[in-house]
């Protein structure tokens, strides 16, 4: 994993000097400025077998191969390597800052600094991006001290990691570093996505002009698998946060859309939630939900670069 890191925060070197730091800025989905939010102690990720327990030498093919992404101030720590098929992720947030994990598989040999310069225009645009790179997933917006954990089904092929979230200044986290390089190979496991207690689904009328969330009027607490599917046909993602007070849906919107600040505290209801995926994909989170109120928000751009939350793409629900 060394040698890619290294390779990988080169080329990012080569393209902030290229582009600039406003160029790398404007990359940023709906990424919270980070507030008064302080380190805490983050949650360990529960008990797993060796690492070469994953690679399917021995063992329940039926089981998930974990994969562990530390994210720290400014970088991610792979641990795993598990084979194709589905994986379990795990994100512990270990930095004092808002940290997120995007996935794209990236085909052929382009690097990381390609990569960033391709997809910036287009995502502002709310463009396709080309065949060679493809939305993936991964654990969103999470807050200090926190640890999320996906499932996600991984084709075999290269994936590049990238954290868009920026500091107070502006800067982006993957071009302080925060970003990774991930092969899987081999044969698929034999693991399924977990099944699902709470069901949540992203919608759009294809036209550009409606989208929404398929969800429950209201979820029970507890410990509690959710399965976010894209029904739509753009990409789309399910950013969480558990609000600490209470605060109308729109200011969170404008929240996530910069528009406003975070209030106190805010960061530190961000858990995680599903990045992008493209249509017709279906991913996997588990969460212990708390009683209290929770948003549900897609802030990806679409056509014309407005964002999905901004046309009906978010709403509040009631966790009892």
């Amino acid at each position: 994993m060394r040698s890619h890191l290294v390779e990988l925060q080169a080329s990012l070197s080569r393209l902030v000097i290229a582009l600039g730091v406003g160029a790398l800025a404007a990359l940023a989905l709906g990424a919270c400025g980070d507030d008064d939010t302080k380190p805490g102690s983050p949650t360990p990720p529960p008990s797993e077998s060796s690492p070469e327990a994953t690679r399917g030498s021995g063992g329940d093919d039926t089981k998930p191969g974990t994969l562990t992404l530390k994210a720290t101030d400014f970088a991610f720590e792979l641990e795993g390597a598990p084979k194709p098929g589905v994986v379990r992720v795990v994100m512990p947030n270990e930095g004092k800052y808002v940290h997120q994990a995007q996935f794209f598989r990236v085909d052929g040999d382009h690097t990381a600094a390609e990569l960033i310069a391709t997809i910036g225009p287009l995502i502002r645009a709310g463009k396709s991006l080309p065949g060679w790179v493809t939305w993936w997933g991964g654990p969103g917006a999470l807050a200090p001290g926190e640890t999320a954990e996906h499932y996600i089904d991984f084709d075999e092929g290269r994936y590049i990691v990238l954290c868009f979230q920026g500091d107070p200044d502006g800067v982006p986290h993957l071009q302080k570093g925060q970003l990774a390089e991930v092969t899987f190979e081999g044969n698929r496991s034999g693991a399924s996505l977990p099944s699902a207690k709470v069901e949540i689904t992203g919608k759009d009328d294809g036209q550009g002009k409606s989208y929404a969330f398929g969800l429950p009027p209201s979820i029970a607490a507890g410990d509690t698998m959710v399965s976010f599917r894209n029904e739509g046909t753009e990409p789309h993602e399910m950013q969480l946060v558990r609000l600490s007070g209470d605060l109308a849906l729109e200011k969170v919107v404008d929240v996530f859309l910069k528009k406003a600040a975070p209030p106190a505290g805010f960061n530190s209801g961000l858990l995680g939630g599903p990045q992008v995926i493209r249509p017709g994909e279906s991913t996997r989170m588990r969460i212990d939900f708390k009683p209290g109120q929770y948003v549900f928000i897609c802030p990806v751009p679409g056509p014309g670069g407005v964002s999905h939350a901004g046309l009906g793409m978010a709403a509040r629900v009631e966790v009892k």
